[in-house]
């Protein structure tokens, strides 16, 4: 009953559209091919729940298909079927005990109102009850042994690799030597090269000033700056910032660290 009662509420659709839920009744009842919520289906319900509980049903659409299942009551007992007249024969109904007064019962079933609900029959139009029996009772399923896995296959060993032959007159081969750069032998030479070189810069710049001022005069008119540089070398200018004296500041820093790398051995370069 408990399987039924949660069931209550399903109504059919009115219109071409149906209801999903009674389709689905058809098809636990082996009906796979309807398609419409509309053709009586109180016995289908019957026999869906009879399924979902766990009994056989009779496999019909037709509720007095219902008068020979199962075990005849003479009285009607919650959970029974009971069978009604509906019209004429073969017509009827059918539905599930759900109570019982001196002249009526109550059968919770389906399409009853287009719906599945409780509803109240009078006694008199019932013309029989039926309980499921232990006969009734589907089939379990075969149990099934599920095969014995295998034991995993002992990893191949990968055939040893042997060695190609050594030729006897062979000659061995030995990497390449790291290619030797040259390195300076004293850093205190290098500051030495350094001075000196500043010091022929320094003194080219005072032996061709007219030559460096020209060079760069030109080159800013070229690039059309000379009136922007103007103010930067009227400052400059100011400053004492020339091409001679840049060359003799050159020229006697040069000097002053060559020979300081060359009288003072022991100094460390910065």
């Amino acid at each position: 009953m408990a399987i039924a009662e949660a069931e209550l509420g399903v109504r059919e659709i009115a219109g071409p559209r149906a209801q999903e839920r009674i389709l689905g009744y058809w098809k636990i009842c082996g009906h796979t091919h309807q398609s419409s919520d509309e053709v009586p289906w109180c016995a289908i319900f019957v026999g869906a729940m009879l399924t979902l509980a766990g009994y056989n049903h009779t496999k019909s659409a037709m509720a007095r298909s219902y008068l020979n299942y199962g075990r005849k009551l003479a009285a009607p007992e919650v959970g029974c079927i009971a069978i009604l007249t509906r019209g004429k024969p073969p017509s009827g109904h059918v539905a599930f005990v759900a109570g019982a007064s001196a002249t009526h019962v109550l059968l919770l079933g389906g399409n009853q109102g287009d719906a599945v609900k409780s509803v109240w029959f009078s006694r008199k139009d019932v013309i029989g009850y039926r309980m499921p029996t232990a006969l009734d009772r589907l089939a379990p399923p075969e149990p099934v042994t599920p095969p014995e896995p295998e034991a995993p296959a002992a990893p191949a060993t990968p055939p040893e690799t042997a060695a190609p032959p050594v030729a006897v007159d062979a000659p061995v081969e030995t990497p390449p030597a790291a290619p030797a750069y040259p390195k300076l032998k004293d850093a205190k030479e290098s500051w030495t090269v350094t001075g000196v070189l500043t010091a022929v810069f320094g003194g080219l710049l005072m032996w061709l000033n007219d030559v460096v001022t020209l060079a760069i005069t030109f080159s800013g008119e070229i690039l059309g700056i000379m009136g922007q540089l103007a103010p930067v070398r009227t400052l400059l200018g100011n400053a004492g910032v020339t091409v001679p004296n840049v060359g003799f500041a050159m020229l006697a820093a040069g000097a002053t660290v060559a020979l300081h790398r060359r009288l003072f051995k022991d100094g460390k370069p910065r």
